[in-house]
């Protein structure tokens, strides 16, 4: 069985991460952070709802050249996009990181404030996990998981 991600970000399923937005942008410099030895009677938690995301990479099948080169272009792009919109750092990308999952998607589509582009699936998808250490930055505010 493979590992899990946060499903694709729709309106009804990123109210609680807006919401956390909101909160962080209300304060100077608000840290949210899931770090156990970081809790405080004031802590804020984000909940998200998982689903399956394929198999480990290290784990997948042998691809072709096509496909392997849209796995690497997926992922430098959904970065790039993550990025641009909140200075997303994920800080811990490696192979077993890397969740990769067939799909019927012809094309997927990146957009920032200045470009939009799509690559071709060539029938699988990239995902990743682990966002222990990563981070987001709003403004001053950081928001780590």
């Amino acid at each position: 069985m493979g590992e899990t991600s946060l499903r694709s970000a729709s309106e009804s399923k990123m109210i609680i991460f807006q919401h956390a937005v909101e909160l962080c942008r209300a304060k100077n410099n608000l840290v949210i952070s899931a770090l156990t030895d970081r809790y405080t009677p004031d802590s804020l938690f984000l909940v998200m709802e998982l689903e399956h995301c394929g198999e480990n990479f290290l784990a997948a099948p042998s691809m072709d050249i096509f496909q392997s080169l849209s796995l690497v272009l997926q992922t430098a792009s959904a970065l790039a996009v993550a990025e641009c919109a909140f200075g997303f750092e994920h800080r811990d990308l490696h192979l077993g990181n890397w969740l990769i999952r067939p799909t019927e998607k012809q094309w997927l589509s990146y957009t920032t404030r200045q470009w939009r582009w799509s690559i071709p699936t060539f029938g699988v998808q990239a995902f990743l996990i682990d966002f222990t250490m990563s981070r987001i930055q709003i403004g001053q505010c950081y928001i780590r998981y």
